[in-house]
């Protein structure tokens, strides 16, 4: 599998250029190459649709009837609204690119595909999150959607309109907006009934969009969800209950589900949830596909659909958790290589150069200019990698599983690698004010005991990345047996912050979901 390419093919002095580019800095600052194109014979060859058109990894995302003349011609572009325009908007480029990312050159998984499609449509302007989240917590509590005067306060004191946000997160795909402006989408919720019934704890009885949607509202909300939803072959009930700590009981115990998706489709409400579906067995579900063989699509085990539909929602409703995702993206190049070097750490050995890239994405240039940015990485003395994030190099905070011990740089990281490497084990470290000794027991899912069970972590999250991880952050990240213990912390460091064990794991835990990080 190759590194994501991006390619624009153009005529000589094509007025729709500079928009093009324009709009892809926006989106991307991965390499971009501009090709001119002169003749039709190579417009044909290289896969030129009109002028200009993109090429993601070697395909056009935006071919179709609507691309225009092909060859030299010149090409329109719709937008998410069907409006014409010299380029793609920035929201469908931001979705393009996406989608290649996770697939590749390899088979497209449409899991991945969906997840791609969900992480581009979160919304990034702070208006625009307060308002999409109170639009889900709406539902959430009512079983509606809520009105534009229900909206008004999340908008009071903003430079914008509750109809110009809603419109950005309509042309985002957060939500979608019916001719007359009302909200008719919010995904994972619908205003109008679907086969997917979903019963929230101490809140309303809602519909989902699709069978994933409604697997992903336990782990969105935080409370126990009851779905029933119906089998489109045989009619028959499914029910999955739902648990925010435990998972789901599925009935009848051979359901499955099933998910198709196409990465040149529009929003999600249109091209793919009708598709993703509860059938009570394997058998009802090779039917439906043996009925729909223009719909792409996968089987997934009852827990591979419980992990989508929480790592699609999961981290909606929780700020600090999208937070700490965001600064992740932001503060290393790659961020990928953080879980791919822990898990071959987690072997016990120091790791090449080579071994990190082998199979991969990247090269071994690629991955010596990421880790040359990162001072707090540890080496030995053959130029072997042994520590980032995860190290073999002893620090105060250890994690025992299995029959391995590994270290942490700071507390957060321990009690990251459980989710991380999918294992459950012991984190072991002292109290650097009272030296007292502190253990958590620890699974990928929660917290099983600590002890003492005052135990805070403390953690800095800067706003923005910084220029010595290890040092600016890692360092100060420690767990103390009490509040009071870190008190003098606080005082030394004023834009610091303590949590308890279980709420550092758990906004830990839903960032390594954000990040497509956990060991499924």
């Amino acid at each position: 599998m190759n590194a994501t390419t991006i390619e624009v093919l153009h005529v000589p002095d094509c007025p729709n250029l500079a928009a093009m580019l324009e709009r892809l800095a926006q989106v991307t600052d991965l390499p971009l190459v501009t090709r001119e194109v002169t003749t039709e014979a190579e417009a044909i060859g290289r896969g030129m649709a009109g002028s200009p058109t993109v090429l993601v990894n070697g395909t056009d995302p935006f071919a179709g009837p609507t691309s225009g003349g092909g060859g030299l011609s010149c090409r329109l572009y719709r937008d998410e609204r069907g409006r014409i325009d010299a380029a793609p908007s920035v929201d469908q480029l931001r979705k393009a690119i996406s989608v290649a990312a996770v697939a590749g050159d390899g088979p497209v998984r449409r899991r991945d595909i969906l997840s791609a499609w969900r992480r581009a449509a979160v919304p990034l302007k702070p208006v625009e999150r307060v308002v999409h989240q109170e639009v889900l917590r709406h539902f959430a509590r009512t079983g509606r959607a809520p009105s534009l005067a229900d909206l008004e306060p999340a908008t009071a004191g903003s430079d914008r309109s509750t109809r110009d946000v809603l419109s950005a997160l309509h042309d985002a795909d957060a939500l979608r907006l019916g001719i007359d402006g009302d909200i008719v989408v919010a995904y994972p919720f619908s205003a109008t009934p679907t086969r997917h019934r979903v019963r929230v704890e101490s809140g309303a009885e809602v519909y989902a969009m699709c069978a994933i949607d409604a697997l992903g509202i336990s782990a969105m909300l935080g409370r126990d969800t009851l779905i029933t939803s119906v089998d489109p072959v045989t009619g028959e009930t499914i029910t999955v209950t739902m648990t925010a700590a435990a998972g789901g009981t599925w009935s009848p115990a051979a359901a499955v589900a099933f998910i198709g998706a196409s990465a040149e489709c529009g929003p999600s409400a249109d091209c793919c949830c009708d598709y993703l579906n509860l059938f009570v067995d394997r058998a009802s579900a090779a039917e439906w596909i043996a009925k729909h063989p223009d719909i792409p699509g996968e089987v997934l085990t009852q827990p591979e659909a419980e992990h989508l539909g929480a790592s699609l929602f999961g981290s909606l409703l929780n700020d600090e958790a999208q937070r700490l995702a965001s600064l992740i993206r932001e503060q290393f190049g790659i961020p990928d290589l953080l879980p791919h070097l822990a898990r071959l750490l987690a072997e016990g050995q120091p790791v090449s150069v080579a071994q990190v890239v082998a199979g991969e994405d990247w090269t071994e240039e690629q991955i010596r200019a990421e880790l040359s940015r990162h001072p707090g990485t540890d080496w030995d003395d053959q130029g072997r990698i042994l520590g980032f994030g995860l190290t073999l190099r002893e620090t105060p905070h250890r994690f025992a599983f299995d029959d391995r011990v590994v270290y942490a740089f700071c507390a957060s990281d321990a009690l990251e690698f459980s989710v991380v490497l999918g294992r459950s084990g012991t984190i072991t470290s002292t109290c650097p004010a009272t030296r007292q000794r502190i253990t958590v027991e620890i699974t990928p899912e929660r917290v099983v005991s600590v002890e003492p069970a005052s135990t805070v972590v403390s953690k800095l999250r800067p706003d923005r990345a910084v220029d010595d991880v290890r040092a600016e952050i890692c360092n100060l990240g420690n767990f103390f047996s009490s509040a009071q213990a870190a008190t003098d912390w606080l005082t030394l460091n004023p834009h610091g912050q303590v949590a308890s064990i279980h709420e550092d794991f758990e906004v830990t835990r839903l960032a390594m979901v954000e990040l497509g990080w956990t060991s499924h």
